[in-house]
């Protein structure tokens, strides 16, 4: 990093020092652990010898120090020992959560008109290319596109409410 932006970093970190703070503990709910994420996110930036052009540095140092935090609560995940072995302990609401997204997605699918369905199906679920789902199918590949953004509009509508449930729920278990 060269002199100047590291004096801008420098310079953002005591000023937003606090901030960062409460934004990394409104995630991780530890303020040693919350503290412990801003200052590692500064270390890894200005230990950086990237020659990358940061145009917003407040903006970018502030996305940095959520990711952070996000990652850090991804890696505190509860554990049982079971025969010397850590186990990850299965929440109950989350599996039952999983098994009603999944239902509905498996539904929304199968709802789509038949050759979006087989489109939308040979090429996000099985992995083919476009021109292999175009040869297979019998159509051209701007079709295959075609179908293929009509089913991502057609699921993003119907799974809306969906994402809006997933949300309130882990927002009320958050506030449990």
């Amino acid at each position: 990093m060269d002199a100047v932006l590291q004096k801008q970093a420098e310079a953002l970190f005591l000023q937003h020092y606090q901030e960062w703070c409460l934004l990394a503990f409104s995630y991780v709910k530890n303020k040693a652990e919350a503290e412990d994420v801003v200052q590692d996110v500064f270390l890894s930036v200005l230990s950086q010898d990237s020659q990358k052009t940061i145009v917003h540095l407040k903006r970018y140092l502030t996305v940095c120090v959520r990711n952070a935090a996000l990652k850090k609560i991804r890696g505190t995940r509860l554990h049982l020992s079971f025969n010397g072995r850590e186990v990850p302990v299965p929440s109950h609401e989350i599996a039952l959560m999983n098994i009603e997204r999944k239902t509905l997605l498996e539904k929304s699918i199968l709802a789509l008109p038949e050759q979006r369905r087989k489109v939308f199906e040979l090429c996000v679920l099985k992995g083919l290319t476009y021109k292999t789902v175009a040869a297979m199918t019998g159509i051209s590949v701007n079709t295959v596109k075609y179908h293929l953004k009509r089913s991502y509009k057609s699921l993003r509508f119907t799974l809306r409410n969906a994402y809006f449930l997933a949300l309130s729920v882990s927002i009320f278990h958050f506030f449990e």
